[in-house]
């Protein structure tokens, strides 16, 4: 330990020198590179230490010391262990921005050159008697916090007695000094306090042995028969729970948690959203274009116009028009355009009938090319589902949208049909005989089923998929496809190559538009803070999930069948019970209980990334813990209710007496 560090640049060497050898003729043990570091030794290391166990660090500020990276590491170095600065300014010539910011807050004391070194000197030692003996014990402390700290905070490092006297003392001293205590002493000090009461509390104590004794307990290992048909009892609860619809709005966070984590992919360039935005429709307002809808006649005449000069493999009008055209051209081109595809809103029904209507499908469009925009929301307002099929106009009848297909599965049927590479028809996508299954060009779409998958507590009207999102890096899936804007094709900035054989969807993302729609899914979007994707990307997505699932083998979402995740939340039931039988420490059951949970998330995480298979983690999950928690409980009895009076031994047969210490 020694009352002063000095920090300095090579050029001040000779200075340096003078004040060491002025501050030794005082008797003070100075730090200094040039006479304390050894040879060879690691010399970041001895000035770490060396300012650790200062006092007073004195800093000569000079132009070269400033420049200086060592002398501002070792200034920080200081400042981390709130070391009390002294600063002598020697040789001026230098930006004050340049200076530490911890420097320039204090009173720098002169010894420029040609000054007297005699009467500045008398200052630099009234500066460091003060409050000397507190800084002394700053250092104290910190030597001893740090030994503690080093030697994993052992309890036998700690201030005892008197000491810790002392400590509380300077502790209650240094909120109206300086320099002030470091975060590692203070918690050495209330660590020190802790260990205090903790022995006094033992001290007090005296009846301690007896009521260990009363609450202590004896380990029972259950026997197999009891392990299984607990695993079953709570497998079979968890299971009916599950069907009862208890456990899905875990199922479902858990879900959007393992989506979240599929590895992101590249943009699907198959795929154009032309978007109308906010300004095209004040650009509409002002031209007073002719027409009555979101996107007018005019303008929408102008934009299939020129996609006619695009060839687009397929168009979808992702936007309602239950109205004639004020255009012959435009009708007669929404009429004889066999790649045109328009939607149309199915009724919405409740138990007591017909709540709304629907949106009848634009006039000009045959009914073979146009499909129902309706989605599937959660009960949480969450999108995870792709509804392909809807019995529901069939059931009402009379409706102005009598469509049994998606909007996404008319734009896949087309977008394949008139692929040159493929002998495709529209007609390629049926469903099997019994109606359990669909096929796009021979590829099989799995249906969700009742009862299996996250949810029990939704209908199951029509035919209905999970969504599997394409995400791009970032985790944002709304930049999943490329983007323009209908202003940027009408004034001539998009070239027709651009959308050469895509497929070309128009719609609304302007969100004052009458026609705008947003949907809330698991995923962010690029708009700060949002989970809402515009109705036209939602489009985009179910589409997209088709196409590349018959195009490019794109997994799509799968479950297991009932009779599947019975199994797997059965085994995970099993699992507890293995642990619950054979752990003999409760503290060590609460370790392999967590290992096994981390298993089973793993495992449910590995299958969702690897294969978009989704199994249930929430039931499996519960099954375990339960299972191995009720074992658990069983197998430790309180003593006193199960030790024979006259044992004189911590051993009852082959049974273990486990203290409360142990739990």
């Amino acid at each position: 330990m020694s009352d002063v560090f000095i920090s300095y640049s090579r050029r001040d060497t000779d200075f340096a020198t003078k004040l060491h050898q002025a501050l030794v003729k005082q008797d003070y043990s100075v730090w200094i590179d040039s006479k304390n570091i050894p040879v060879t030794a690691a010399w970041r290391e001895e000035i770490k230490a060396g300012i650790e166990n200062a006092d007073n660090f004195i800093f000569i500020i000079s132009p070269d010391s400033l420049e200086s990276p060592y002398c501002q590491w070792e200034i920080d170095h200081a400042v981390k262990f709130n070391k009390r600065l002294i600063p002598l300014i020697y040789r001026e010539g230098f930006e004050h921005e340049h200076v530490h910011p911890q420097i320039s807050e204090i009173q720098w004391l002169p010894f420029t050159k040609g000054g007297n070194f005699e009467r500045e000197f008398h200052t630099l030692l009234e500066a460091i008697h003060l409050d000397l003996e507190y800084v002394r014990a700053h250092t104290r402390l910190l030597q001893r916090a740090a030994e503690w700290n080093k030697q994993g905070r052992d309890d036998s490092f700690l201030l005892r007695d008197r000491e810790l006297d002392i400590a509380e003392a300077w502790l209650e001293q240094s909120q109206l000094k300086s320099p002030i205590p470091t975060k590692l002493q203070r918690i050495f000090i209330a660590t020190s306090q802790d260990l205090r009461g903790r022995l006094e509390a033992i001290e007090e104590t005296n009846s301690f042995a007896k009521e260990a004794i009363k609450t202590a307990v004896i380990y029972h290992q259950p026997k197999l028969l009891q392990a299984l048909l607990i695993s079953f009892a709570v497998s079979t609860v968890v299971i009916i729970l599950r069907l009862l619809g208890s456990l899905q709005s875990l199922e479902l966070v858990a879900f959007d948690g393992l989506l979240r984590l599929r590895p992101p992919e590249e943009r699907d360039e198959k795929i154009v959203v032309i978007e109308v935005t906010e300004d095209d429709i004040q650009d509409q307002l002002r031209e007073a274009d002719q027409g009555a809808g979101t996107l007018s006649d005019t303008r929408l005449n102008r934009l299939l116009e020129f996609l006619d000069t695009s060839s687009p493999r397929v168009i979808g009008l992702d936007f309602y028009r239950d109205f004639p055209t004020q255009l012959p051209e435009l009708s007669e081109r929404m009429t004889n355009h066999d790649r045109l595809i328009g939607i149309c809103k199915v009724p919405e029904t409740n138990t007591a009938g017909i709540t709304a209507r629907g949106v009848a499908p634009p006039a000009e469009i045959p009914a073979n090319r146009v499909g129902f925009s309706d989605v599937l929301r959660d009960r949480d307002g969450v999108l995870r589902r792709h509804l392909l099929i809807s019995r529901l106009s069939e059931e009402v009848g009379n409706v102005p949208c009598s469509m049994s297909d998606a909007f996404s599965l008319q734009l896949a049927r087309y977008y394949l049909a008139f692929d040159e590479n493929r002998n495709t028809t529209p007609e390629d996508v049926f469903l099997s005989e019994a109606g359990t299954q669909l096929f796009i060009d021979e590829a099989a779409i799995p249906r969700l089923d009742p009862a299996t998958g996250p949810y029990q507590l939704e209908t199951y009207d029509g035919y209905q998929v999970l969504l599997n999102y394409r995400k791009t890096e970032g985790g944002a899936i709304d930049r999943a496809f490329p983007r323009i804007t209908l202003a940027s094709i009408l004034e001539g900035h998009v070239p027709p190559s651009t959308l050469q054989d895509k497929l070309v969807l128009i719609g609304i993302v302007a969100n004052t538009a009458r026609d705008f729609d947003a949907f809330e899914t698991p995923y962010p979007t690029e708009a700060p803070g949002s989970n809402d994707l515009p109705g036209v990307i939602l489009q985009a997505q179910m589409t997209s999930q088709l196409i590349n699932h018959v195009l490019e083998n794109r997994p799509l979402i799968w479950v297991w069948p009932f009779w599947g995740e019975c199994l797997w939340i059965g085994t995970w039931a099993l699992a507890g019970a293995i642990i619950g039988r054979h752990c003999r420490r409760r503290s060590r059951f609460g370790l392999v209980i967590l290992l096994a949970f981390g298993t089973v998330t793993a495992a449910c995480a590995g299958v969702m990334v690897l294969s978009a298979g989704l199994i249930p983690l929430v039931p499996s999950a519960l099954s375990l813990i339960a299972t191995g928690g009720g074992l658990i409980t069983l197998a430790f009895r309180p003593a006193a209710k199960t030790a024979p009076k006259n044992s004189g031994s911590n051993k009852v047969g082959d049974r273990d007496l486990v203290g409360t210490g142990r739990r």
